[in-house]
Order: C-alpha cells, then structure tokens, then sequence
C-alpha cells in the first residue's frame, strides 16, 4: 500500500503542473478538496471493505499531492506573499503534521483504529469549510476581480 500511497502522490503531482498552467488555482484546490472527501468517505462508509481502502488511499493520495503548493499559488492571488507570509504557511502545516499523529495516537487505543480514518475525514471536511470561507471572503475582498486566474 505505501507503494501506491507515493505512486499516485508522485503521479498526482506530475499532473498538477501541466494543470496548473490551464487552470484557475481555487479549480485545482476545488477538486482537490473534493476528491479529498470523496475519497475519505469511501474509507469510513465502507471500513469492512478492503477495496475501499485501497481505492480510498490512492485518490486520497493523487488529490493531497497538488493541494500544499496550490494554496500557495491561491493565497498568493489573494494576498502578498512575502518571507513572513510564506513562513507562517509553512509553520501552520507543520503544526498540522506534528498535532495530527499526536491527537491520533492519544485516542486510537481507546476508540480503535477506525477513530484514524474519521479524523482524517474530519480534516478533509475542514479543508473544505476552510475553502468555502476564503472563496466567499476572496469575492467579498475582491467582487468580480480575477486575480486568481492564472495569465
């Protein structure tokens, strides 16, 4: 499986690039986003299930290989990207790494290993309210501005 989990990142990512010079970032970040979700629901609809795990990780995987360097990419159509700027991306996704296992390998004894899945689920649905709120803030900030597309 970890085979696979790198295959469709590094495949995932391959195709980002030639996507990213055709398409707007907050279209990338959308379907990320989406296929995040997607993917993550089928795991904790279907846990007896050993497809769903398997296709649940590679779509998870293709999805999450674009999503870091796209919200850059956004963020920096929204607001101006500098050093700080930049730093405190970095430093918020780092956290993300470091509390996440941390929360996971707390509660996993007690609540077994399907509490894995349905916090990963739960980040997906957050990275998606957390979408929702920056497109309505980008348009409020920004009405009818086409600053996120790419020239």
């Amino acid at each position: 499986m970890t085979s696979y989990y790198w295959g469709a990142f590094t495949i995932g990512r391959l195709i980002s690039v030639p996507l990213a010079m055709k398409l707007q970032p907050r279209k990338i970040l959308l379907g990320d986003v989406i296929g995040g979700v997607i993917a993550m629901s089928v795991v904790v609809l279907f846990p007896a299930r050993m497809e769903a795990l398997w296709i649940g990780t590679i779509l998870l995987c293709f999805s999450m290989a674009s999503l870091f360097p796209t919200t850059l990419t956004y963020a920096e159509s929204l607001i101006p990207m500098t050093g700080k700027t930049t730093s405190w991306f970095f430093v918020s996704a780092s956290l993300g790494s470091i509390l996440l296992p941390w929360i996971i390998g707390r509660y996993v004894e007690g609540m077994g290993p399907n509490f894995i899945m349905q916090i990963l689920t739960l980040t997906m649905l957050l990275a998606a309210g957390a979408y929702w709120g920056l497109s309505l803030a980008s348009k409020k900030v920004f009405p009818g501005s086409s600053r996120d597309q790419v020239s």
